[in-house]
């Protein structure tokens, strides 16, 4: 009984927001699908203008981190 009010709470909350803002509402969905449910596919972003044009970025946190990451060129050279 506990989880049905819980779950009737929550869609009248969402009810509520989309009504006070559809357009964030539905963003704010779809970018929560796109977190959640499809974390593990891999995402490509294309434009209309220029449709052969297909960009692939890898937005995860890189979990090592290597000496090709350092940047040199803040080092002193000690004279």
């Amino acid at each position: 009984m506990k989880v049905a009010e819980a779950e009737a709470e929550r869609f009248i909350k969402q009810l509520r927001a989309y009504r006070e803002m559809p357009g964030i509402f539905r963003l704010r969905t779809y970018l929560d699908f796109l977190e959640n449910d499809c974390k593990d596919t891999r995402k490509y972003i294309m434009s209309r203008n220029f449709p052969y044009e297909i960009y692939e970025i890898n937005l995860e946190g890189k979990t090592r981190f290597d000496l090709l990451d350092v940047d040199l060129g803040d080092i002193s050279t000690g004279k």
